[in-house]
């Protein structure tokens, strides 16, 4: 076998990144809470950049060069998204800012403005630990239920194997048990660390102080032995073949079971909510004058940045030695392009937004507030932008509305066309389906066919599985789980 080495000459166009692209195209994908963290690094490492005061009124940067049509601002991401798809390795880079040298007054006032930020939200394990901290439980047990916290599962039950987590970690298994014992009774809510479904149940049940004088004791007192010993048939709705075992009437064996619906499947997720994520808005859907509703840029409520005008002024004289000069110069730059991605982005929010406002005005203007089936590409149509540009502009982005906060990307649901020609959002559907459902004799409840036939009957042609699958994305469980075997 022979090789030959040659040469070839081959043209072609390649397009490349620059970390302005970059920078733009980052910017307007970050939520509303890592920009503003973006901005205070950037601010913290470059002396260039100065926040304006509230009261003050912030001088243009330099040639006003922030205040770029929209239109251009879209086409430089149109030119992104080709990039990307093109040379989808080039936006794995990132744009790195240099730290810059400042006088100790500049970073006393900025470390403070820092020290202001409000800290992330405690993990949900950081919280149980708080609790834990404040068990009155000896020593050793305190120690051991830390160790049952970390292992604990994102949805608060303790999955793992006593005697083998006991010998992995040399531990005493019966030490780690009574530790495991403590943590189910002291953590709120009650049913955290539970080991199963029956557990997590039963143990709220028996942290309710329940007496014998207590409304329902006895049916609460059933339930725990339904937990207990019959859970595999009371969650097939085997209560016949319970009732006899027990020789119990399925009616008393359904009025405990419905008692289920005021315990927690995952109490953990009441924990997550009672701390969450700060969610705030940069968009606000109101109407106008002409009670039109339309999307406002909040920007006015968020920290305003400049390029620092007494650094400018020194750069200008040309009193700066080369090195300094080169050194402002950079960091002028690097300013610059941040503020201007910024106000980009801004732009593009709020163009994207008002895109969907005017799509979705039934929404905010009917009663049901209902969505209409909207897609990306309809709106990237619109603008004459890219999806890609679209999704990013909605992307972790919120609004405040009069129907409460919403996300901009929550607007765009799929949906159909039903025999009068009428857009029907399959959230529509979903609606429609657990209505029938809400509405159906228990006795004999719905079947997956007959609900698919009322929907005929309303003009919406779905399928039965589409029925089932809608079903069962709602936790509804199938018509013969429906059942009650009473009245």
């Amino acid at each position: 076998m022979r090789f030959d080495a040659s040469q070839h000459q081959r043209m072609g166009q390649i397009q490349k990144l620059t970390p302005s692209m970059i920078q733009h195209m980052q910017v307007l994908q970050l939520p509303l809470a890592e920009l503003e963290a973006t901005l205070e690094e950037q601010f913290e490492s470059n002396f260039m950049l100065e926040q304006v005061e509230p009261e003050a009124t912030a001088e243009p940067t330099a040639k006003d060069e922030t205040t770029a049509p929209a239109k251009d601002d879209e086409a430089g991401f149109d030119r992104l998204a080709e990039s990307e798809r093109s040379m989808p390795e080039a936006t794995e880079n990132l744009y790195e800012s240099r730290p810059k040298s400042k006088s100790d007054q500049e970073r006393d006032g900025k470390t403070d403005a820092m020290a202001n930020a409000e800290g992330r939200p405690q993990s949900i394990e950081e919280q149980l630990l708080d609790q834990w901290r404040e068990a009155e439980v000896s020593s050793e047990v305190a120690s051991l239920g830390v160790r049952v916290i970390e292992h604990l599962d994102p949805d608060g039950f303790f999955r793992h194997d006593i005697e083998e987590l006991a010998t992995n970690l040399q531990l005493d298994e019966s030490h780690l048990r009574s530790a495991l014992e403590a943590v189910q009774g002291w953590l709120e809510p009650p049913g955290i660390a539970a080991q199963s479904y029956p557990e997590c149940y039963s143990i709220q049940i028996q942290r309710r102080e329940l007496t014998e004088l207590s409304e329902d004791a006895g049916r609460w007192s059933l339930l725990l032995e339904l937990l207990a010993h019959d859970w595999d048939d009371l969650l097939n709705n085997r209560l016949k073949r319970i009732s006899e075992q027990r020789e119990c009437a399925i009616s008393e064996i359904e009025a405990a079971r419905d008692l289920l619906g005021q315990l927690k499947k995952q109490p953990v997720r009441t924990l997550a909510h009672e701390r969450p994520s700060i969610v705030r808005p940069e968009i606000a859907i109101e109407r106008d004058e002409s009670g039109v509703m339309v999307a406002r840029s909040l920007k006015s409520r968020f920290p305003k940045f400049r390029l620092n005008p007494e650094y400018e002024a020194i750069l200008k004289t040309g009193g700066l030695n080369e090195g300094d000069a080169e050194q402002f110069r950079k960091a002028r730059d690097e300013a610059r392009q941040l503020l201007e991605a910024i106000e980009q982005r801004y732009r593009t929010v709020e163009r994207v937004a008002n895109a969907i406002v005017a799509r979705q005005q039934s929404f905010f203007t009917e009663g049901d507030g209902t969505l209409v089936p909207l897609m990306m590409e309809e709106i990237a149509e619109q603008l004459d932008i890219s999806v890609s540009t679209v999704s990013r502009a909605v992307d972790d982005k919120w609004a405040e509305t009069p129907r409460g906060m919403l996300c901009l990307r929550d607007f765009f649901v799929g949906g159909l066309v039903d025999r009068q020609g009428r857009p029907v959002a399959y959230e529509t559907v979903k609606k429609k389906v657990q209505a029938l459902v809400e509405g159906e004799d228990r006795r004999r409840p719905l079947s997956d066919a007959s609900i698919e036939k009322a929907l005929q009957d309303e003009g919406i042609d779905i399928k039965r599985r589409t029925v089932a699958k809608y079903r069962e994305e709602l936790g509804i469980p199938n018509s013969e789980l429906r059942k009650r075997h009473s009245d």
